[in-house]
């Protein structure tokens, strides 16, 4: 029963994070609370679609996203950065060259990113058909190379 609690308030939490927008996809941050602190103590964002810890990952699979503008600060940190996120390597991956907007805890925590097209002239279904079209072939092919590995061994 709280699993089930747990999966329906995560719905919820979805749902009430949704864009109005229907060209937008809302992207849930896996490490919500997460912040990484540099080597020299400044305390970094963390955006992930499929990691809940940083230290799933090891420092160079991370890249640093620069952003447009700055977010709020981090509640109760004094050395923070504002300006740029962590992103693990495979998100970093799949976010990559759209439009991000950033949807924000009350804390200034990175509760979900919508993402939108490259341009608004194109259409929203072609465009995000094509691009799951495009992650179902990589798929494909990787699955077909790893079993050619091991058939050819």
């Amino acid at each position: 029963m709280n699993q089930l609690n747990g999966v329906t308030s995560k719905a919820e939490a979805l749902v009430a994070m949704q864009s109005k927008d229907s060209r937008c996809v809302t992207l849930p941050n896996n490490m919500r609370n997460g912040i990484i602190q540099m080597k020299d103590g400044t305390a970094v964002r963390c955006y992930s679609l499929s990691l809940h810890t940083p230290h799933q990952l090891p420092p160079e699979m991370w890249e640093r996203v620069l952003l447009p503008s700055a977010l709020p600060p981090i509640e109760g940190r004094k050395n923070q950065c504002t300006k740029e996120i962590l992103v693990d390597s495979i998100t970093y991956g799949f976010i990559r060259d759209k439009r991000l907007e950033f949807v924000l805890g009350a804390k200034g925590d990175i509760k979900a990113v919508h993402m939108y097209p490259p341009d608004d002239n194109s259409d929203p279904n072609e465009y995000w058909s094509g691009l799951a079209q495009q992650f179902k072939a990589a798929k494909q092919k990787q699955l077909q190379a790893k079993h050619d590995d091991e058939t050819s061994g």
